[in-house]
């Protein structure tokens, strides 16, 4: 558990942050491993590999046809607890197809979009449930709770699916992540909050239609969460794409061991949670337009560190940890801020759905970055693709600061 005070937050928000690091953790573990399986264990293509990646972003396409409405008109609760109970059924389910050796990489890439399909459900009914939980003017501290757990996972996730390659093969090390969900889904039984029920004028074909097109309205219509998903999108293009061959290029480029690589990336993601310890002083200093628009820059340099490591025994070793460093970094500032913003700027009946249509304009070209990441690997080389997706991304966050003023001061 993260070390700041969650004083002032309720015991039903302790209650949910604890979960919710937990599954955090576990999910880390599972990210870390699932390349690593495809890769390593099923002897994965580059074009195999950029598919698993694809499998884990097709979901936000969707993700206004079923995830804004079913979380807007539902039970967030019962939401949450069902995407719990359904990827520890899907993760076991790998683990066994493993052990009586059925596992191809087919079946894989299967289970991660299925997976995908569930993690979308969970984040924007997470987003929407927050401000039931806390008051108002709590929610920048809730928020910043939220990512430090989601940093600390970061950090103790690939180290600890890296100890544990040496421990267990990496399917059966996917058990962990499975418990981890299951913990998650009894903290939510403790929760009793209550729930506003929506009215039956909202239940319908008619309305679920209305709904979901009331998303993107949304999104359009209030200039700073339109920037904040142009921002998004084009960075996450190029996220996508470093994404799809990034174990490929550590791995057999820079011939890191997956032990040693989980490690790296677990130290380094400690910057994740001195971003979130300090985005709140950096809005407070700085203000939203400044932090916020400054942060994808400063994480596009950090993904350019990775693609200009030299070969060698450790020298790689320490590109990876400083890199990792640097965009977990900017990127909790980006991600504690950015929420925050988009929930006092939504109204709260909408907050689902204009999350959800947001993800397809901020997550649907990492689908297209990491196709074309893959595809590019094998024309030219995985290190072209690094540089060229690393310099995309700080490009972005350039423009991002010079549109700024679409963002609040404060």
């Amino acid at each position: 558990m993260v070390s700041v005070s969650s004083a002032g937050l309720g015991n039903d928000f302790r209650r949910y942050w604890a979960g919710a690091s937990a599954s955090l953790i576990g999910s880390e573990i599972t990210t870390f491993l699932l390349p690593v399986i495809a890769a390593a264990t099923l002897g994965a293509s580059p074009v195999e590999m950029s598919l698993l990646v694809a499998a884990g972003i097709v979901p936000n396409l969707a993700a206004p046809l079923f995830a804004g409405p079913l979380v807007d008109r539902g039970s967030k609760r019962r939401l949450l607890l069902a995407t719990d109970f359904a990827r520890a059924a899907l993760l076991a389910m790998v683990v066994a197809l493993w052990a009586a050796d059925l596992l191809g990489i087919g079946t894989l890439i299967l289970a991660a979009l299925a997976l995908g399909l569930c993690s979308v459900v969970a984040d924007v009914g997470y987003v929407a449930w927050v401000p039931a939980l806390v008051p108002s003017d709590a929610l920048t501290k809730a928020n910043g709770r939220l990512e430090a757990s989601r940093s600390v996972s970061q950090v103790a996730g690939p180290g600890l699916g890296g100890l544990l390659l040496q421990l267990v093969s990496a399917p059966l090390a996917l058990l962990l992540d499975v418990a981890s969900y299951l913990f998650s889904a009894w903290t939510l039984l403790l929760i009793k909050v209550a729930e506003a029920v929506p009215d039956r004028a909202s239940t319908g074909a008619g309305a679920y239609v209305r709904q979901v097109a009331e998303g993107f309205a949304g999104v359009t219509r209030i200039p700073a969460v339109r920037l904040l998903a142009i921002g998004s999108g084009g960075f996450n293009f190029f996220a996508g794409a470093a994404g799809s061959i990034a174990v490929l290029f550590v791995l057999r480029t820079l011939e890191v061991s997956p032990t040693v690589y989980g490690i790296a990336l677990g130290l380094g993601a400690v910057g994740g949670v001195v971003g979130a310890s300090v985005a709140n002083r950096a809005q407070t200093r700085f203000g939203v337009r400044i932090a916020l628009s400054s942060a994808l820059a400063l994480a596009g340099a950090g993904e350019l560190i990775l693609a200009l490591s030299p070969e060698g025994p450790w020298v790689p070793v320490v590109f990876l940890f400083t890199a990792q460093l640097v965009a977990s970094l900017a990127i909790t500032v980006y991600l504690v801020l950015g929420i925050t913003m988009r929930q006092h700027a939504i109204p709260k009946p909408m907050i689902g759905r204009v999350f959800a249509s947001m993800r397809v304009i901020s997550r649907g070209p990492m689908l297209v970055g990491a196709l074309m990441g893959g595809w590019l690997a094998e024309a030219t080389s995985l290190r072209t693709v690094l540089i060229v997706a690393a310099t995309g991304q700080v490009l972005v966050g350039l423009g991002v600061i010079l549109a700024r003023r679409s963002f609040p001061e404060r």
